[in-house]
């Protein structure tokens, strides 16, 4: 219900043009600000005067609903076509750390660039910490199919649901799990009697 006033009081601010929203890609629709939960990302143009505004904003939201922003937790993220002179001019005015990493959100990587496979190491490095828990045990073919089927196949799947995963991690992933299900290990290699397709 608090965002909800605070969602009201950005959009009385962008129809009276005093926040100006960026477009999400060239004549596409213009956006202010997501929210989900209690998390938030505003978008503005890089200029002084919004600065202030999204200060102005958040400072009434926090004195009217006893609310407060984390600044440790909050973070003010430039493009890359944003110059040093406009950068010095609004960087101070809300108090954030600037930075040039959005990090994770949601367990994802916030990819802001060209993707690349270190976007997605953390699925490989989840994948190989999942199978170096089961290698010390003594599974079955029939134990270690039910945990490739329960389990690693699933692993990507919230990836996936908001990113396209490079071919080679996917294939990265999916040799992982061959050698998994036949009993090898990056050291010793076993023979796959079926192949992939029909697994």
């Amino acid at each position: 219900m608090c965002l909800e006033k605070l969602q009201q009081s950005i959009d009385v601010r962008v129809r009276g043009k005093d926040w100006l929203p960026i477009p999400i890609c060239k004549n596409g629709p213009k956006i202010s600000n997501l929210f989900f939960a209690d998390d938030m990302v505003l978008f503005a143009e890089v200029r002084a005067d919004q600065a202030h505004v999204i200060k102005f904003v958040l400072d009434n939201f926090c004195r009217a609903s006893g609310e407060n922003v984390s600044m440790e937790k909050s973070k003010i993220f430039f493009s890359a076509n944003t110059t040093a002179s406009d950068i010095d001019d609004v960087k101070n005015i809300p108090g954030f750390e600037v930075t040039n990493d959005l990090s994770t959100y949601l367990g994802m990587p916030s990819i802001n660039g060209r993707v690349t496979k270190a976007n997605f190491a953390h699925l490989e490095e989840k994948f190989n910490r999942r199978l170096a828990g089961w290698q010390t045990k003594h599974l079955s073919l029939a134990g270690r199919n039910t945990l490739v089927q329960s389990t690693l196949s699933t692993m990507a799947n919230h990836s996936m649901q908001t990113a396209k995963i490079l071919r080679l991690v996917c294939d990265s992933l999916d040799r992982k799990t061959r050698r998994f299900l036949w009993g090898g290990t990056e050291e010793h290699k076993k023979v796959h009697l079926i192949s992939w397709d029909k697994v």
